[in-house]
């Protein structure tokens, strides 16, 4: 990707899974840009944090105001790596290759609109001001983000390249003129469920009912799953028929799906 005047670009998607014992549990993500001339520009790998109390990143929106707005970080910072070639971290080199040829981060910042987070480093937004302007390059949402409001990953989470479904789902809300975050109303508790069931296994079975906004295995402080989840539909349409999934069988036991008590 060409560098926009005064912006960087940075890398691909990716997830954020809590390592169990014997498996990890994928969670959801997406990337960003930013087309404003005057304004720095980061185009982020993303994660996503469900553990995050409001599903929004700090960012730095007061601190912009106190600082007179985006500050134009033009220097290069480079850092030679081993093979002896030269990565521009201001330049947003360094952060394409986290989950490639460099280690995931443990920091992450995230959209408060589409609710989608984005591997990075503070040094990653600029060595100028106390941060710089983003833009999620899904939702098209921006803001200010200060390097010192950094989501830090929660011990036995790891970073995983993000699943296409998620992508997918935030396209489709925004061609359809929702939210970005939606993931539908129509939610049902799924009970009598196999310890060993994923949430590729729920998905896979909700989904020739209609399309899937979200899937939630319950699990136990370890990770390991307490036998029941929570799937919400997307359309009322798909909300009717999954019920008709009650009873049938997934992962090798027979499910029982209800409307949540609350």
């Amino acid at each position: 990707m060409k560098l926009l005047t005064a912006s960087i670009a940075l890398g691909s998607a990716i997830a954020l899974a809590f390592v169990a014992p014997t498996s990890a549990f994928g969670i959801a993500s997406v990337g960003f840009r930013h087309p404003s001339a005057h304004s720095p520009l980061l185009r982020m790998s993303a994660v996503e944090e469900t553990t995050a109390s409001d599903g929004g990143a700090p960012t730095g929106d007061d601190d912009e105001k106190k600082s007179g707005g985006d500050v134009d970080n033009k220097s290069a910072d480079a850092t030679v790596r081993a093979d002896g070639s030269s990565i521009n971290i201001n330049a947003g080199q360094r952060q394409k290759m986290y989950g490639d040829t460099l280690e995931f981060p443990d920091t992450y910042i995230m959209c408060g609109r589409c609710k989608t987070a984005f591997a990075i480093q503070a040094d990653d937004l600029g060595n100028r001001g106390k941060g710089r302007r983003v833009e999620c390059s899904v939702c098209s949402h921006s803001w200010y983000q200060a390097r010192d409001r950094l989501f830090t990953v929660n011990e036995n989470y790891n970073l995983l390249e993000a699943p296409q479904y998620h992508l997918d789902r935030i396209s489709s809300n925004i061609e359809a003129g929702r939210e970005p975050a939606y993931a539908g109303d129509y939610k049902f508790y799924v009970g009598n469920l196999n310890f060993g069931a994923t949430e590729e296994d729920l998905r896979e079975a909700f989904s020739t009912k209609g399309e899937v906004g979200d899937v939630n295995i319950i699990t136990d402080d370890e990770g390991q799953s307490r036998g029941f989840a929570f799937v919400t539909m997307m359309t009322k349409e798909g909300g009717d028929k999954a019920i008709e999934l009650d009873g049938e069988e997934v992962a090798g036991r027979r499910i029982a799906v209800r409307p949540p008590n609350n």
